[in-house]
């Protein structure tokens, strides 16, 4: 459920933000993607955590921010 809302959330956003039909799919499918790994992944399926979501209207660029709150990496490893 929260992976449909936050696409559909996106996609409202970039919609109004005035974006096109093939940008709106592209947004939907990254949005749908980053979210669903951040769920399993990042929070491990715990529905205790939640996961956070910003959009930016940077005129001609769309800025999606999504953070979990799991317990993270070192990227060098």
């Amino acid at each position: 459920e929260s992976v449909d809302k936050a696409a559909s959330e996106a996609a409202e956003f970039a919609q109004k933000s005035g974006f096109g039909d093939d940008a709106l799919f592209a947004i939907d499918m990254a949005v749908r993607e980053a979210v669903a790994n951040a769920i399993k992944h990042g929070n491990k399926l715990d529905d205790t955590k939640s996961v956070e979501i910003t959009f930016i209207n940077l005129n001609k660029a769309l800025e999606v921010t999504i953070r979990d709150f799991g317990e993270g990496f070192e990227v060098e490893e």
